[in-house]
C-alpha cells in the first residue's frame, strides 16, 4: 500500500485505516521480547554475530570493541528488550 513502510509503521493508524477501506478488519498487537544475557561475547554472538560476519576480521573485531565500549563498558549481565507490533486482518464474513 502506499505510503507504508518500517519507518510509517511506527504508528500504524494510517496502514490499519487502508486496510479498513479495503473492506477488512484491522489488529495491531504489540509483542515485547526480553533477551538476558550474562556477558559481552553471548550477546553479541546473539545479536550481531549474523549481520557482521561478512566483515572483514579485523573490521569486525574494530566494530565489536566500539560496541563494547559504548554498550557494555563493564562486565555486568545486559537485558534487551524489541518491541514488535503484529498487524494482521481478516475480511468479514
Amino acid at each position: 500500500m502506499r505510503g507504508v513502510g518500517p519507518g510509517a509503521l511506527a504508528e500504524p493508524s494510517e496502514f490499519l485505516s487502508q486496510l479498513r477501506v479495503a473492506g477488512l478488519d484491522p489488529k495491531c498487537e504489540k509483542v515485547t521480547t526480553t533477551f538476558e544475557f550474562a556477558n559481552f561475547e553471548d550477546a553479541w554472538d546473539a545479536l550481531a554475530g549474523v549481520t557482521t560476519v561478512a566483515l572483514e576480521p579485523k573490521v569486525q573485531e574494530e566494530a565489536k570493541a566500539a560496541v563494547r565500549e559504548l554498550m557494555w563498558p563493564d562486565a555486568a549481565p545486559r537485558t534487551f528488550r524489541n518491541s514488535t507490533q503484529l498487524i494482521y486482518a481478516r475480511k468479514p464474513t
